[in-house]
């Protein structure tokens, strides 16, 4: 700007964005694309988690799954009595009459039972063989439907953590400005900028007036990619800008490096070229920029060469607005499963009710 002000330029080489002060030294040309203020760090490396066997359900699914675990436990033991009371003989005997031995034969019994009935429906949930086997009908019906329940949470719980593993794992220092300014990690503004200025005019109290105290002013690109790889500062910057050296350091290392915010600052700037004010230049770059902007010309030339740059702008943004990214998983979730589970069951008891019907009145010859 102060090449305009001393008249020693008549037209800028590079896009510039304006602001009111600006205007009262140069006028734009016609506005060739728009443009946002981005907020980049370096990626962190991927991290092991300690307690990601518990992630594929949520908390209230966990509990939900221990609470059906207890039931099916009384449940069986509850059965077990009952069924062993009605098929004992019918004495009265009195208990003082019992022997020692009798006495502990029946402890056993009872502790036998509590055993096999908590082993059984701990080794089945877990997809454990046990020795021992359900029998009687009562006993039998409990243990199937615990078998349905615990193959339908097994086979989903496995599908989903086998998922989970596959993603990378990465904990963001931050992800905007206002979770930055709570870190120590400085930030990179590149000097006599509209984002430079507006940091600088910033009220007190606001996001942009409390980044003047973690602000790295310098214009130096080499050490800004450099510094920013190592993870020294974050950068705040043009988002094309930055697309440039994004490109740049993919075309060296054939990765992105680098995470980008998820909120845009200054956004829809319009960027052009400049004249001095009152300048004759103005109109012939008006009328050739318009072609060259309708024909797509220059939409074209910039995106060649910041095509890695935009990969990786999309690589980063694809999966926050996607709807593939993974979660816990709550109670509804199971209620297809189980819906179709059940209606399979009822539809074969049906059938098997109308076979019995049928074969009790079939007339016999």
């Amino acid at each position: 700007m102060g090449l305009f002000n001393r008249r020693e330029v008549d037209i800028s080489g590079v896009f510039i964005s304006m602001d009111s002060l600006r205007h009262t030294v140069v006028e734009p040309t016609v506005p060739l694309y728009t443009d946002s203020q981005i907020l980049l760090y370096v990626k962190p490396s991927s991290q092991a988690d300690i307690s990601g066997f518990i992630k594929p359900f949520t908390s209230l699914s966990w509990v939900a799954i221990l609470v059906s675990l207890v039931v099916v436990f009384v449940a069986m033991l509850l059965t077990q009595v009952l069924e062993g009371h009605y098929r004992a003989p019918n004495t009265h005997t009195n208990n003082k009459l019992k022997s020692r031995d009798e006495m502990a034969d029946e402890r056993k019994s009872s502790e036998d039972l509590v055993w096999t009935s908590w082993l059984w429906s701990l080794a089945t949930f877990l997809a454990q063989s046990s020795p021992w086997l359900p029998r009687g009908p009562g006993l039998r019906t409990v243990a199937g439907m615990w078998l349905l329940i615990s193959l339908v949470v097994s086979t989903v719980y496995k599908s989903n953590l086998k998922a989970m593993m596959i993603l990378p794992k990465m904990r963001l220092p931050f992800t905007n400005l206002e979770e930055l300014l709570e870190t120590d990690i400085l930030c990179h503004i590149a000097g006599s900028t509209l984002m430079h200025h507006t940091i600088m005019e910033a009220k007190p109290g606001s996001l942009f007036f409390r980044l003047q105290k973690q602000m790295l002013v310098h214009n130096d690109i080499p050490k800004l990619v450099a510094d920013g790889l190592a993870g020294k500062y974050a950068a705040l910057n043009s988002k094309y800008g930055m697309m440039s050296v994004l490109h740049d350091v993919f075309r060296q290392t054939r990765s992105c490096k680098v995470f980008i915010g998820t909120d845009r600052y200054l956004a829809d700037m319009p960027f052009s070229f400049v004249v001095p004010r009152g300048s004759p230049i103005k109109a012939k770059a008006d009328t050739i920029l318009s072609r060259l902007k309708e024909s797509g010309i220059i939409t074209y030339l910039l995106n060649e060469k910041i095509r890695y740059g935009i990969e990786c702008l999309k690589r980063n943004t694809e999966p926050a607005n996607s709807g593939s990214s993974l979660r816990p998983l709550e109670l509804r979730d199971f209620y297809g499963v189980f819906a179709v589970y059940g209606g399979g069951i009822v539809l074969a008891i049906l059938v098997f009710c109308m076979e019995m019907r049928i074969a009790i009145y079939r007339p016999r010859y």
